[in-house]
């Protein structure tokens, strides 16, 4: 029961000076007995700028111009909040590459300085600082560096708990946060103390229960910063994390997920499971993955769970918030571009473009859509919905592998324009070239059974074919074909009334099943996938995408479905 026993309980100040010495220790373990998964080769050119920190008691630090030095850096991640946090401009530029005082920055980058310091380093970057904030130039020269500074620095320092860049890392992390919903823990639950002792060696000691572990096994990831579309990917490449959490000190690393915590430390230690399973983007090896990826069992298990971490950080990156929507590429440009080099999968605005099939089958799940953020086929139409809103791709269920299939859909073409032609920056434009088994929705549905659906697995906000919410009595064929609108209005009402939506083939999957437990486990099912478009008026054979649809079993397409080419925008 090691997750309701602990050996020791949540220090109630996370600046004290266990807290230090258990981070000092986490570190040094790593650096000294981790595998190269969590080492930085070679020496390393600093950022264009960092902080020098410079001795444990002064009062000062300076923004210190590399100009190629080599050295080692510690980053931070950190809530900006409401109000804006101590920045760097052209007009102060030259007073701080000379000197800041302390207390001038805000709590949180006072602290972040301390344990800078308290670690034994001279060097941290902190974004606001590091970067011209009102220089465009540099911002565009800095911002495509972002992903090496995190991947090379030493260590991250994660202010989990601080809702800005005011409260403190310390501050922030010691007290209890308001407002979080009942079904989640206390974020410093009282421990019950155990008295034992042995009465063969008359040693005493003191174990912690936790009650609360019996309701939730894993450390909080609903503070503050977890809910920013930005520190997804600092998180995804810093090859080591310290996180001040509201449920205490927690450590990750490229070997050891986010359970090591302080009421475990000794987990830093425990490498042999955290093998078994991809959890960082590092155990994802330089190596080829073949187009159409068709899970074999015997031998790539690995290349499976390679797939599936990538649709795993495409879902958790949409249910994050990011304060301009334009940044919705930028923001997550840092996983693409480190996991296109290490797959050599080609990536188009979203899509990886030899799994592309399985990458346009993404729904909403009544989030809100943005087409003027992307092309309407791209993921990244999809706005913040929150902890609570399903996957946007399901794999288990729905797309785990591809069936061998001769009508699926092919790409005949993909063309994507980004700002500064960079492939995984910004998107301007986009559009998709596909030729495939297509039929018109109206006549289709005149002798098809189907229903609307929002939701991979829960049938509770189904809805019939005049989009009435469907009654508890009611039992949804097996055989029905679901679909899976972008939006959720009622529009869909008379969807199944309009010559100007089309439905296209995209092709079959083998899956779980959705139901059964474990122990009877049922076969898996084959079911066929398909995009719903929307004719764009003006514009010969052009669409938008307005949905996906699914319905179990091979063959449902007759000698009325035509082989046409389209192009979606």
């Amino acid at each position: 029961m090691p997750g309701i026993f602990t050996s020791r309980p949540v220090a109630n100040d996370s600046s004290s000076e266990a807290c230090f010495k258990m981070a000092q220790y986490w570190l040094k373990t790593c650096l000294e007995t981790h595998y190269s998964l969590c080492q930085v080769q070679g020496s390393l050119s600093l950022p264009t700028r960092v902080l020098d920190v410079g001795l444990l008691e002064s009062p000062f630090v300076n923004l210190y111009i590399s100009n190629g030095r080599h050295g080692q850096w510690l980053t931070l991640s950190h809530c900006w909040g409401e109000t804006q946090p101590a920045t760097t401009t052209k007009a102060n530029l030259n007073n701080h590459s000379t000197k800041i005082i302390i207390s001038t920055l805000p709590q949180t980058f006072r602290d972040a300085i301390l344990i800078t310091r308290k670690l034994g380093y001279q060097f941290l970057w902190i974004d606001s600082l590091c970067i011209v904030q009102d220089s465009l130039i540099d911002w565009q020269e800095e911002s495509v560096k972002m992903n090496t500074i995190y991947s090379n620095a030493v260590l991250n320092i994660s202010a989990d708990a601080a809702a800005d860049s005011f409260q403190g890392i310390f501050f922030s992390s010691n007290r209890k946060i308001d407002g979080r919903t009942p079904l989640l823990p206390p974020p410093r639950p009282d421990l019950i103390q155990i008295p034992v002792h042995s009465p063969k060696t008359g040693l005493k000691s003191t174990l912690f229960a936790n009650g609360w572990w019996l309701h939730y096994n894993g450390f909080l990831d609903n503070d503050h910063l977890q809910e920013r579309g930005w520190v997804l990917a600092e998180a995804v490449l810093s090859r080591r994390r310290l996180r001040y959490t509201s449920s205490g000190l927690a450590w990750s690393c490229a070997q050891v997920p986010s359970l090591c915590e302080e009421t475990r430390p000794h987990l830093i230690h425990d490498l042999v499971e955290q093998e078994a399973y991809i959890h960082s983007v590092y155990q994802i090896p330089y190596e080829s993955l073949p187009p159409r990826y068709v899970h074999e069992p015997e031998t790539g298990g690995r290349r499976w769970e390679i797939i599936d971490w990538w649709y795993g950080r495409v879902s958790e990156y949409i249910n994050r918030k990011l304060t301009f929507q334009h940044d919705k590429f930028p923001a997550f440009s840092g996983i693409a571009k480190t996991y296109s080099n290490r797959t050599g999968y080609r990536y188009k605005a979203g899509i990886l473009v030899e799994d592309f099939r399985r990458g346009l089958l993404w729904q909403t799940c009544g989030r809100p859509v943005d087409i003027e953020v992307a092309p309407s086929w791209s993921w990244a139409v999809v706005g913040h919905g929150g902890i609570t809103f399903p996957r946007i791709y399901e794999w288990i269920y729905a797309h785990q592998t591809y069936v061998a299939d001769p009508n699926e859909v092919e790409l005949i073409d993909i063309c994507v324009t980004n700002l500064h032609d960079d492939p995984f920056g910004q998107v301007i434009s986009g559009s998709l070239i596909l030729q495939g088994l297509c039929h018109g929705l109206h006549e289709l549905l005149k002798t098809t059974e189907f229903y609307f659906s929002f939701g991979w697995v829960s049938h509770e906000d189904c809805r019939d074919r005049n989009y009435r919410p469907l009654s508890g009595g009611y039992t949804l064929s097996q055989g029905a074909l679901k679909l899976y609108m972008d939006t959720k209005d009622e529009s869909n009402s008379t969807l199944w009334r309009r010559e100007d939506i089309h439905i296209l083939r995209i092709g079959m999957f083998s899956s779980e099943p959705m139901s059964g437990s474990i122990e009877y486990r049922q076969p898996p099912v084959e079911a066929t996938s398909f995009l719903l478009l929307q004719e764009i008026p003006g514009l010969e054979a052009s669409y938008r995408r307005i949905g996906i649809a699914r319905i179990l079993g091979p063959n449902v397409e007759g000698p009325d479905w035509k082989m046409k080419t389209v192009t979606i925008l």
